[in-house]
């Protein structure tokens, strides 16, 4: 039908017939666009990356499993052993964990800043951190740190500046696009504001051509992809 129907269908397809293995080298290879097997891409994600994309005015974006999927694919995208992150605290209780336990017996460090402190601020972006978490709107205090002050602070350092990934999901972007302020990376579950009706597992995680290269490799690898559902 010429008609296109507003709610996207869902398709459940796990893989893509192929008209060639050179096509499907291409489309894995990111040379060409297309879908070959669910966990690489497939169109309900595309579709609702392409949309957080635009409200979130990032390069990229990509949809996954739930939140902390988002998180954890940045985190093993950027983060190497000996690297410390800073800590926004409060934080959701899973970003803590992720980090000072999951990570932490990898060799990553953590720094623990009051969110909405400058000062504290200061004193950890001095010891040289890899990468920063802060939350839009604290989970569950509701402090509301000063994004653009913070990112000012992160990349300040022509040596070694640290990158800064927002965890926006109390705000969505219909109050807040973190990017504007600088941040590298962006991230939400869209289990909570964004779907509003507690009946969705998904997360979404945006950001800049500088720091996306590897992150879909990461996804594919991990098995972080989200579902059509």
């Amino acid at each position: 039908f010429p008609q296109r129907p507003i709610s996207p269908p869902i398709q459940l397809s796990g893989v893509w017939e192929m008209d060639s293995v050179e096509q499907a080298d291409g489309i894995l290879g990111g040379t060409s666009d297309g879908f070959v097997y669910r966990r690489d891409g497939h169109p309900n994600a595309h579709d609702l990356a392409a949309h957080l994309v635009s409200l979130h005015q990032t390069e990229h974006g990509i949809v996954t499993a739930q939140g902390m999927s988002a998180l954890a694919a940045a985190c093993l995208s950027l983060l190497k052993p000996k690297d410390t992150v800073v800590l926004a605290q409060p934080l959701y209780g899973k970003t803590s964990y992720l980090v000072k336990e999951e990570l932490h017996r990898w060799g990553i460090q953590w720094i623990d800043v009051d969110a909405t402190n400058l000062v504290e601020w200061d004193k950890a972006f001095a010891q040289n951190p890899r990468l920063a978490i802060v939350e839009t709107i604290t989970n569950p205090r509701m402090s509301v740190p000063d994004l653009q002050s913070i990112c000012d602070r992160a990349h300040a350092s022509p040596s070694a500046p640290c990158l800064v990934l927002v965890d926006n999901t109390f705000a969505t972007p219909a109050l807040c696009q973190p990017a504007r302020f600088g941040a590298d990376l962006v991230m939400e579950s869209l289990s909570k504001f964004a779907c509003g009706h507690g009946d969705v597992m998904l997360g979404f995680l945006g950001g800049s051509s500088q720091v996306w290269g590897r992150i879909r490799g990461v996804i594919s690898a991990f098995g972080l992809a989200s579902s059509p559902l």
